[in-house]
């Protein structure tokens, strides 16, 4: 099912199509500073294990590549070149055709040559992705973070619904001493079976694709959204600090049970409380907290220090264009999904579909007024962030805000014509 969305036609189950960025020349040097502000010191990033840390200078080789060897999983092409090994049909990442939350992108991208793939639109569905709202407390600072999904909370409800397993290698607290490259060994087994990888590439805070490599190893093969559909060359040493393998596949729950999982995360997002975990750690605002928040931090910019200044200009239009692409796909997967429950379950979902059009339209009016919430897409400063474009960008924050509530109200009668508290 289509949702029409002002000249865009969003569509469930193909990739978004929505030009959400003008050209890429305009992003890169804009967007790398997310890696720098991450690096930084405030990015809550992923968390899941990893490994021990390897002796200084002598990264650990796995002696076993723990890759699955089941055939449910993938039937991808895998070609073999000389010295270069990769997987056919895995899809370019970019910034104007992949959506803006680089997780959801650079899984579909993962996904697209096994035998179980799922579109951008499922995962940020799936994972609650498409209905979060998130802020930064202002004592902490506006993190870039805020937006992002490739946090073990949001990947563990994608494997749920999906069916698919995922496996993390992580050493985010390592820095420059990270030492992926112990990680090689599972790399080329993985894109042996036909498993690309999602992950970090040369040390870069988005999530991209690993899909093949060279040397045995030394060398891997990357789509990256600053790329294209340019050949990325990244040295296995310059890997990581997250990645993400297809692990397993098992059969995944029904239509109904996924979507009805993904309305409850929907709504207990929207009613989480803020949880301080104290000791100077970095947390989030959520729901409508979350957007007040943001509001209010922009009618009080004005008496902020330029450092304060200047990291929530970046935070308010980063989250903005990650906000209108999330609320594009929460139309789109209710709509193509609002037929797995029935009666006034599916009414209630079909209505909360169209809220989330009608917030989608008003969103991205704004967004390419290039008059709000002024991105490298706009070829604006924050020179030319005034005083009177940030009330602009709170009273559209308040529309959108009214309709994330109404919204949120349709999915809670849904839950609850299903039974659930």
């Amino acid at each position: 099912m289509a949702v029409s969305i002002g000249s865009a036609t969003i569509v469930g189950r193909k990739p978004p199509g929505v030009p959400w960025r003008t050209p890429l020349r305009l992003t890169v040097a804009v967007v790398g500073v997310l890696a720098a502000l991450a690096v930084a010191g405030c990015a809550v990033a992923p968390t899941t294990g990893g490994t021990a840390t390897p002796p200084a200078g002598s990264p650990a080789q796995p002696k076993e590549k723990p890759v699955s060897t089941r055939t449910n999983m993938s039937n991808a092409q895998v070609k073999r070149e000389g010295g270069k090994v990769w997987i056919a049909d895995v899809p370019a990442l970019s910034w104007a055709k992949s959506g803006d939350i680089t997780f959801a992108g650079a899984l579909a991208s993962a996904l697209t040559p096994t035998l179980h793939p799922y579109d951008d639109t499922q995962v940020m569905g799936y994972s609650g992705l498409a209905f979060r709202s998130r802020w930064g407390p202002r004592d902490k600072g506006w993190c870039p973070s805020i937006p992002v999904g490739e946090f073990p909370e949001e990947s563990g409800a994608v494997s749920k619904a999906t069916g698919w397993a995922f496996r993390h290698r992580e050493r985010m607290a390592a820095g420059k001493d990270a030492h992926m490259e112990q990680f090689a060994a599972e790399m080329t087994a993985s894109i042996d079976a036909g498993l690309p990888i999602v992950g970090y590439a040369n040390a870069g805070l988005n999530c991209g694709v690993a899909y093949g490599y060279e040397d045995g190893g030394k060398t891997f093969l990357w789509r990256d959204y600053f790329k294209g559909d340019q050949e990325y060359k990244v040295p296995a040493t310059d890997t990581g600090p997250w990645l993400m393998f297809l692990a397993d596949y098992r059969q995944p729950p029904s239509e109904h049970d996924k979507l009805v999982t993904s309305l409850k995360i929907a709504a207990a997002n929207w009613r989480r409380p803020a949880a301080d975990p104290g000791g100077g750690k970095y947390y989030y605002l959520w729901g409508e907290q979350a957007t007040n928040a943001w509001m209010q931090d922009l009618a009080d910019a004005g008496s902020f220090t330029e450092e304060q200044q200047k990291s929530l200009f970046f935070a308010n239009w980063w989250c903005f264009e990650a906000y209108v692409y999330a609320r594009c796909r929460a139309a789109a997967f209710l709509s193509d999904n609002a037929k797995a429950l029935q009666g006034d379950s599916a009414k209630a979902v079909e209505q909360a579909a169209a809220i989330y059009q009608k917030q989608s339209k008003l969103l991205l009016d704004g967004f390419w007024s290039k008059e709000v919430f002024i991105g490298p897409w706009t070829g604006k400063k924050q020179a030319d962030w005034t005083p009177e474009m940030r009330a602009r960008e709170q009273k559209l924050l308040a529309d959108a805000l009214e309709l994330d509530r109404a919204a949120i109200t349709e999915i809670e009668k849904a839950l609850a014509a299903e039974g659930v508290k």
